[in-house]
């Protein structure tokens, strides 16, 4: 993710650092790390957030494979409560630029996040 500048003239951007391994028969396990800084909703101010996603995933036939995901989100230095989510899912590589996906998505806090959701998506890459 590129830095970009706000009206304000205040940086916001982030960092990310992904890592993945090939492990035994046909599972794999990646993960990510992210730090953002972005501006609040109200428009006053930048925020920080935290957040983390190891994915555990398995070829199953052709261009399908499966997922478990855990991956959570909290703010820096705001009191913000932590953002856990667990997700289960399907991908099917129509090609190499073309990828679509279905997933059960759990939110596993008392807050913000829905108890249960399905999502579906389209990945093209250009």
């Amino acid at each position: 993710m590129l830095p970009r500048r706000r009206a304000t003239g205040e940086a916001t951007g982030g960092f990310a650092a992904p890592v993945n391994s090939e492990l035994a028969g046909a599972w794999s396990l990646a993960g990510q790390v992210q730090f953002d800084w972005a501006e609040e909703e109200d428009g006053d101010g930048v925020e920080s957030f935290f957040s983390h996603a190891p994915v555990l995933s398995r070829a199953i036939a052709g261009g399908l494979s499966g997922y478990l995901d855990y991956s959570a989100e909290a703010g820096v230095g705001h009191g913000n409560d932590l953002s856990p989510l667990l997700s289960a899912g399907l991908v099917y590589e129509l090609n190499p630029d073309t990828l679509f996906d279905v997933a059960l998505l759990v939110g596993l806090d008392n807050g913000d996040l829905p108890d249960l959701a399905l999502f579906a998506g389209m990945t093209i890459r250009f």
